[in-house]
């Protein structure tokens, strides 16, 4: 049953369309610095900035540092 070119050739494209997956699939895990989120502040407003990490409070002190308007 496995000897067949049918199935060798399956098994070949189950195998490229796996790894294939896999990678794309590791891709957007990859976190950038440089990405901007969409942070609550503790005040309830909602400010876009550069995040450089996940403490979402610090980023909004910052932020609000930074804006005159907050």
């Amino acid at each position: 049953m496995w000897s067949s070119p049918f199935w060798k050739r399956q098994v070949f494209c189950l195998t490229v369309f796996a790894v294939a997956l896999l990678c794309c699939a590791a891709t957007p895990l990859e976190s950038d610095s440089r990405d901007y989120m969409l942070h609550t502040c503790p005040g309830g407003d909602y400010h876009q900035f550069e995040t450089s990490s996940f403490d979402g409070w610090l980023e909004c002190r910052r932020a609000c540092m930074a804006d005159p308007q907050c």
